[in-house]
């Protein structure tokens, strides 16, 4: 969070939504209106171990939401729309960067890797039907992956924190977006 001139802070892109609903409950709300995606908020399970780890840049991914809206929409809630919008401003050159690339979600590549066909034989996991937070199986799985190989993970969305955490885990990964609630994330555990 940033800290204001009046010493409050701003909500940030870096923010965890668990630690922004714990100082503002209210926001669970706003959330929810934002998009359906969020309803998932109200399960008590899920929004103890997802939101923990899902920072505002990465859910408004999730939601296919434009980061600075999303900002602008939670901070308005805590009163901090002005200040949120006096901040945009003295950053406005970041600003027409970022719109010229048009705040594409972090997990979006432009270029196939070659190894995708190889990948297409690679095991699939579907964790659509399961109504809990997959983190654990697919972390699994990953333990499973030698030097070289790879899984497929299909998801409802494209899940941006688990993505950042295999990558930590030396895992590259292709996102394919099949139609609005079928997205097919390749990873491959990379030699390096």
């Amino acid at each position: 969070m940033t800290v204001d001139n009046h010493n409050r802070e701003l909500i940030t892109a870096a923010d965890k939504i668990y630690d922004i609903i714990k100082i503002h409950p209210e926001l669970k709300e706003v959330l929810i209106n934002l998009s359906p995606k969020f309803n998932k908020l109200n399960n008590t399970l899920l929004f103890n171990i997802a939101a923990r780890r899902t920072t505002v840049r990465d859910a408004a991914g999730v939601a296919k939401l434009y980061l600075r809206e999303m900002l602008y929409r939670l901070n308005q809630a805590v009163g901090l729309g002005d200040d949120f919008l006096t901040l945009q401003k003295s950053q406005a050159q970041g600003l027409i960067q970022d719109f010229l690339k048009k705040d594409q979600p972090q997990g979006e590549q432009a270029a196939v890797p070659d190894w995708l066909d190889r990948a297409r034989d690679f095991p699939i996991e579907d964790v659509r039907p399961d109504n809990e937070d997959p983190f654990a199986k697919v972390n699994k799985l990953a333990d499973s992956i030698a030097e070289g190989e790879g899984f497929c993970l299909v998801q409802k969305f494209e899940p941006l924190p688990l993505i950042r955490y295999l990558k930590s885990r030396q895992f590259i990964h292709y996102t394919e977006k099949v139609d609005e609630n079928e997205y097919r994330i390749y990873f491959l555990r990379s030699n390096s």
